[in-house]
């Protein structure tokens, strides 16, 4: 694809206004650039990933400047992670490949070299579609041989020479030397979580293990790192916690009057002999906005209403679902929570709901699956599910009222859908739900998968609804939901109140959360556009072709896990997409 654009140029000490004639071209190599489907046409002059963009400027007739001794330089006032000029400068053309989502800043700059008369030209360029690897090893290195039977262990050593996709953390100071993790490296990735802190900062939390026993190996630890330019750059990695004997795993991210709390179960239900001295439900803060974090603190009071107690059967119930939601006005039995207090909290495989106050320093139960989906006794005439793997977002409503969708364990049916008062009552029937969406509504397909949900807070979409899953079957696309209007009371939900569109094509795309980044944001302000950000366990994405890398896991396995993966992308182009 090639776009030409005349530019107007800004003159500089004694040149005249049109001074410089500048044409740009978007051009679009194959297998080169980031792709949602093989064959999709963009729109004239997008510029995605990968895409690179063309100057050529000339001098214009009457400016005073002497083509033939006029130099030009190109440079980037803003720029949006690793791009440079790749050209010579002092030609007339040049060109750089957009490298991460935002707005780039070009300055063109003219001189001639005998009278010293100079000018200057701005462009600003907006990369609408980018991925990111965030955790995970180099894939790009990787033989035929050994992306078709990538779950071989002894192919994944940070030691050998052929490392596969061995890692490991920038800070393991946390970790089990003594660990076959440790000494050799992590190489899967799983149940990522994104969170954005108050200051604008990108916090992920991610599991590392290597292959084990389940979802949740022993010698599994969890990996934080941050981001402070929305994802153009991660830091290399901090291990939270791990222990070659113990379970670590299933986190949830809140920030509480500027402390970030990460919570993490210690003890999996399929390792009862696990976790033998370190059990219970844990957390670790920071007070420097995730640059730093404390110690592991255990939360006794929720350990012990989980039933998470050493020298006891590890329950199947303990583990964090996903980010802690903060309701505005939550009240439990007629008392209400201060300002950024109110939190709720969702633990599975058997589904508990947790609502706290005082901002996590106690936590009562509000929801108990088995009470709940009997439905003799719940209140409702007919179940209400909440066993696991829960998306949650409060309503843009005056009633301030929690949207909630679950999924369904079956690559059936639909998600179930509730619509949740922010009043609780303490106990296993304390939540009082407004709205009861079994399966009619059929908006969200089952997947037997985790996915995420946030409501948009500002801009011209605010009030309506995100939400990312994956595709037909199980974990094939990447799929974005948006509610066609702002969410506003019960009487919204309703059918067929999603529009779709496929993200990326048929790739492996699994547990995935998202956040809204809204360029109105002082921190987010070098967007340009306001960006859904989608992060997800995937297949590994070439860090310099941004094309997919197709690996077959051999035995028990999923191919989604070896990489968790960030995308970016505008709603321009979300709506570009929902249209074709």
């Amino acid at each position: 694809m090639r776009f030409t654009l005349l530019l107007a140029s800004v003159s500089v000490g004694v040149a005249s206004a049109q001074d410089l004639v500048v044409e740009k071209r978007i051009v679009l190599k194959d297998g080169q650039y980031l792709e949602s489907k093989k064959g999709l046409e963009l729109p004239e002059g997008m510029v995605v990933q990968g895409a690179e963009v063309h100057y050529r400027v000339r001098v214009a007739e009457g400016s005073g400047l002497d083509p033939a001794q006029t130099k030009f330089h190109f440079s980037f006032k803003e720029k949006r992670g690793d791009v440079d000029f790749q050209m010579k400068q002092g030609a007339g053309r040049n060109f750089f490949r957009a490298d991460w989502y935002g707005e780039n800043v070009v300055l063109i700059r003219a001189k001639d070299m005998k009278s010293g008369k100079m000018a200057e030209v701005e462009d600003k360029v907006q990369c609408h579609f980018a991925a990111r690897r965030v955790l995970g090893g180099e894939a790009e290195k990787l033989s035929e041989e050994e992306r078709a039977n990538i779950r071989r262990g002894d192919l994944h050593d940070v030691h050998a020479s052929s490392k596969g996709m061995a890692y490991l953390p920038g800070d393991i100071s946390r970790g089990d030397r003594n660990s076959e993790q440790i000494k050799k490296g992590f190489f899967e990735t799983t149940e990522p979580r994104i969170f954005k802190t108050s200051k604008g900062t990108l916090i992920a939390a991610t599991q590392a293990r290597r292959i084990g026993k389940n979802d949740a190996p022993t010698g599994q630890g969890i990996v934080i790192q941050r981001s402070t330019d929305f994802g153009a750059e991660w830091s290399s990695g901090f291990l939270l916690d791990q222990n070659g004997k113990d379970v670590w795993g299933y986190s949830a991210l809140v920030e509480v009057d500027g402390v970030l709390y990460c919570y993490v179960v210690a003890g999996h239900p399929g390792h009862q002999d696990a976790n033998n001295e370190i059990r219970g439900m844990y957390f670790y803060t920071s007070k420097d906005d995730g640059k730093t974090w404390s110690t592991r603190q255990r939360h006794d009071q929720l350990s012990e209403a989980l039933g998470i107690e050493l020298g006891r059967k590890i329950p199947n119930g303990a583990s964090p679902n996903c980010n802690i939601l903060v309701v505005p006005g939550m009240s439990i039995d007629g008392k209400v929570a201060p300002e950024g207090q109110g939190l709720l909290f969702s633990t599975y495989a058997h589904g508990f709901m947790w609502a706290s106050i005082d901002g996590g320093k106690q936590w009562q139960m509000v929801g108990d699956c088995k009470k709940f989906a009997d439905a003799k006794s719940n209140g409702y005439g007919k179940p209400v599910q909440i066993e696991n793997e829960l998306a949650w977002a409060v309503l843009d409503n005056a009633e301030g009222d929690i949207y909630m969708a679950w999924r369904r364990q079956s690559f059936k049916g639909y998600k179930n859908e509730y619509v949740v008062s922010k009043d609780f009552k303490s106990g296993p029937l304390g939540m009082q739900v407004k709205a009861l969406h079994n399966q009619e509504l059929k908006n969200l397909p089952a997947r037997r998968c985790h996915f995420g949900m946030r409501g948009i807070e500002s801009g011209p979409d605010k009030g309506k609804v995100l939400v990312a899953s994956q595709g037909s079957g199980s974990r094939n696309h990447i799929q974005l939901y948006r509610t066609k209007q702002a969410i506003h009371g019960n009487a919204t939900i309703s059918a067929e109140m999603y529009e779709m569109a496929t993200v990326m094509q048929g790739i492996a795309w699994g547990y995935c959360d998202l956040e809204y980044l809204s360029a109105d944001n002082k921190a987010y302000a070098g967007l340009g556009q306001d960006g859904i950000l989608l992060f997800g366990e995937s297949e590994p994405v070439h860090e310099s072709t941004y094309q997919w890398l197709d690996l077959k896991p051999n035995g028990k396995g999923k191919d989604e896990r070896y990489t968790a993966t960030a995308f970016l992308l505008s709603v321009e182009y979300f709506n570009f997409l929902l249209a074709q």
